[in-house]
């Protein structure tokens, strides 16, 4: 957390929550190049008339993960600068300026890089109090006049190792911010701008600068992010963000501790549906196990030996289950239920019939279904999954999520089916199981212990519905008969 009153901290919380949905500097130009891909994708299946093809798929996928990368990427930039390179500003040695930098050079940078990091340039300056004060209000109000008249008050030689620093960074950082997608020149604009922040601030004279970089290069193509490969090989992209997006919150929980608003932020964003459908797609445990270590050893070696770090492979944990406990989650445009039996009882119900019923049930019981992304369920969607005479949706994808109690449906399924539907434990699964390893409901079990009080409440709009279409009522359910585990029938 930065260091400051308790005011202060306070709006610092509230401004990292309000980052959740923000694309920051310098990750802009690569999110909207993301987007534009994004669009000629679904431009081209539209104006093709046809469904997307695989690799399209997988190319969507990952330009979706870049929206997750980026959002985390900015908490990060805002953490570095926020946190961190004040941190690092105040462990500094005293220097003598090495070259002469004008003073409205250094205002310039000063305007560019929040607050917090030039409170710390001038409190590492021993900058006069009025100094300090009359400086930060001008950064603050963007009026580089009265910044550079203040900052002409403080010797060169007090300010310019944190002036070094924060040019450095802020220069990598403007040079990032103009990298694109699929550009062949990515690597070298990355590697250059890496180059001089690093020939800048290694801090020690004897590491060779040009050593630095061939082994960031290596590391690069060791984990196969190779741009001329994207568009026909999108899979390994999409493992290696899956990974790094996964990794990088977990290590910043573990570093800065759960309940810090960067850490819960990135939390956040992580749980979010449209991350977890890719992730849970992509990175399946046991499968992936050794592909995931073998990943994350070769970013901790690199770290061990190019950063300074010391940590052992013990040191890398990667959660994973029995094979048996963590079946992967199958999504599936084809899977559905039955049509409710306690209803179809009567063989020579037609289909216009089925329909009306779903679609009054759908009325009643909608409202509770939702799919992956929080969307909730459609009419259409509703009478497909329980077998009704309608066209399959385009967006239909099972599973579905049950966003009331679990009781409440157990009851339902009760009240519609003479026994259990087929099925029904992988299509339908709970909103809290969203983001989980969980892929079924064993809902035969939910039925135990239905009360009276709920079963009668939906009983009676069951009844309502199909009085009004057919104008008869079904045969009465004996609700204060309890279920057995797997029952071949419910008595009527």
């Amino acid at each position: 957390m930065i260091k400051g009153s308790i005011e202060e901290r306070m709006e610092y919380e509230d401004y990292i929550r309000s980052l959740k949905d923000s694309i920051r500097f310098p990750f802009r130009s690569i999110y909207d190049e993301s987007q534009k891909i994004i669009r000629y994708y679904w431009i081209k299946k539209t104006k093709e008339n046809r469904e997307f093809e695989p690799k399209e798929i997988q190319i969507l996928h990952l330009m979706s993960l870049i929206d997750t990368a980026v959002r985390i990427g900015g908490l990060i930039y805002t953490w570095w600068w926020e946190e961190h390179i004040p941190e690092m500003i105040f462990t500094l040695p005293q220097s003598k300026a090495d070259w002469f930098v004008p003073v409205e050079d250094m205002a310039k940078t000063f305007m560019q890089v929040p607050t917090k990091t030039i409170e710390a340039a001038l409190l590492k300056s021993q900058a006069p109090r009025d100094v300090i004060h009359k400086s930060l209000k001008a950064q603050r109000e963007d009026n580089i006049d009265a910044l550079v008249e203040q900052l002409s008050i403080i010797p060169i030689d007090n300010i310019f190792e944190a002036y070094k620093l924060i040019n450095a960074y802020n220069q990598q950082s403007q040079v990032f911010s103009h990298i694109a997608l699929f550009d062949k020149n990515t690597e070298r604009k990355t590697l250059y701008s890496l180059a001089d922040a690093f020939e800048t601030l290694k801090p020690d004279d004897s590491v060779c600068t040009t050593d630095f970089i061939d082994k960031v290069s290596v590391f690069a193509k060791s984990i196969e992010l190779d741009d001329q490969d994207v568009v026909n090989n999108p899979e390994p992209y999409i493992f290696a963000l899956c990974m790094g997006i996964q990794l990088t919150t977990e290590i910043f929980k573990d570093d800065l501790g759960s309940s810090n608003p960067v850490a819960e932020t990135m939390r956040e964003i992580t749980e979010e549906p449209a991350f977890q459908k890719i992730y849970n797609r992509y990175v399946q445990f046991p499968r992936d196990a050794d592909r995931c270590m073998a990943f994350c050893r070769k970013l901790l070696h690199w770290m061990n030996g190019n950063l300074g770090i010391n940590m052992s492979d013990e040191d890398l944990v990667i959660e994973t289950s029995d094979a048996g406990n963590n079946k992967p989650i199958i999504y599936s445009s084809s899977r559905r239920l039955e049509f409710p039996t306690r209803i179809s009882r009567n063989k020579s119900m037609d289909i216009g019939i089925k329909k009306e019923i779903l679609s009054g049930l759908f009325k009643e019981f909608g409202y509770n279904f939702e799919n992956f992304d929080g969307d909730s369920i459609t009419e259409d969607e509703f009478i497909y999954l329980f077998d009704g005479p309608v066209k399959r949706p385009e967006n239909y994808e099972t599973p579905y999520y049950w966003n009331n109690t679990d009781k409440q449906f157990a009851g339902l399924l009760r009240l519609l089916y003479l026994g259990q539907a087929r099925g029904i434990n992988e299509i339908i699964l709970l909103i809290k199981d969203k983001g989980s390893k969980t892929s079924s409901v064993k809902w035969s079990t939910k039925k135990q212990g239905l009360g009276k009080t709920t079963l009668l409440s939906i009983e009676e709009k069951i009844q309502d519905v199909v009085f009004k279409v057919t104008g008869a009522r079904l045969p009465d359910v004996d609700l204060t008969k309890q279920n057995k585990s797997r029952p071949k029938s419910i008595e009527i």
